[in-house]
């Protein structure tokens, strides 16, 4: 996380209600997207959201208001480890069974290189196993 510089809330037109109980529960008020490496600014400041776009929160409802709180999390890239596995997690050592009781080792993290031509076939592949 980042610190938000308060100087270019007013200039950032789309903040929203915090709805989240946890979020509201420690003191957030607002909150508003930021697109992929978008620039806000005022005649002041100017602020420049990450490479993947951010959410900023401000712990006050008055967008003139400065307080040292108010945060933007910027979005992380694709991590590497992701698996396309929504039923249950395994490690790569675990074994996986099908209903023709036929087993394979789980799926190795090499599946998902982005580079691999077979990378969506292997991904699908895997996918299937442990379901």
């Amino acid at each position: 996380p980042r610190s938000w510089p308060s100087a270019v809330s007013i200039a950032l037109d789309r903040w929203q209600p915090v709805t989240v109980p946890f979020l509201r529960d420690r003191g957030a008020h607002l909150f508003a997207w930021l697109n992929p490496g978008e620039t806000v600014e005022n005649a002041a400041k100017s602020f420049t959201a990450g490479k993947h776009g951010g959410f900023a929160y401000l712990f006050h409802s008055d967008l003139k208001v400065q307080d040292d709180r108010d945060i933007i999390f910027d979005v992380a890239g694709q991590a590497n480890f992701v698996r396309p596995v929504l039923g249950r997690v395994g490690s790569q050592d675990e074994s996986c069974e099908y209903a023709d009781n036929t087993s394979q080792k789980a799926p190795s993290q090499d599946y998902f290189a982005k580079d691999a031509p077979e990378g969506v076939q292997k991904a699908q592949e895997a996918s299937r196993c442990c379901e």
